[in-house]
C-alpha cells in the first residue's frame, strides 16, 4: 500500500513516507503511525494547513494529533497529544511555521527523543 503524492515539503514528505511505510509493511508491527502536528498559532496558513493535513493523513492511515494549544484553537480537544509523556502519544512531530515555531517545538519536545520535521 503506497502513500501516493504527499503535500509536504520534499524532505519532510520523504521522511514521513519512510516512517509510515515501516508501519504499513509490518516492520513496526500493526500500529498506526502517530504524527503530532505543531502549527504556528499566529499564522493562519499554518492553522489551515494543520486542519487540511488531518484529513489527508487519516486517509493514508496515519493518526494525526495536535499540540494541545492547537487542538484547543481548532476545537478538536480529542486530537490533543497532551503536555506530558508526549513520546508515548506520538512517533514524530511536524512543525508548520517558521524558525520560531521550530524552536518553540524543540523546547516543548526537549528530552522526548522524538524526531521533529
Amino acid at each position: 500500500m503506497g502513500l501516493g503524492s504527499c503535500p509536504f515539503p520534499f524532505e519532510a514528505g520523504r521522511y514521513i513516507r519512510f516512517e509510515a511505510e515501516r508501519y504499513i509493511d509490518g516492520t513496526r508491527g500493526n500500529e498506526m503511525l502517530r504524527l503530532g502536528l505543531i502549527p504556528h498559532l499566529g499564522k493562519e496558513k499554518a492553522i489551515g494547513a494543520a486542519r487540511d493535513l488531518i484529513s489527508w493523513l487519516e486517509g493514508k492511515g496515519i493518526e494525526a494529533l495536535l499540540h494541545p494549544d492547537a487542538a484547543r484553537l481548532l476545537s478538536m480537544p480529542e486530537r490533543s497529544f497532551g503536555h506530558e509523556d508526549v513520546a508515548s502519544r506520538i512517533d514524530l512531530a511536524l512543525v508548520l511555521g517558521g524558525d520560531g515555531a521550530l524552536l518553540g517545538a524543540a523546547r516543548f519536545l526537549a528530552g522526548s527523543g522524538l524526531p521533529i520535521l
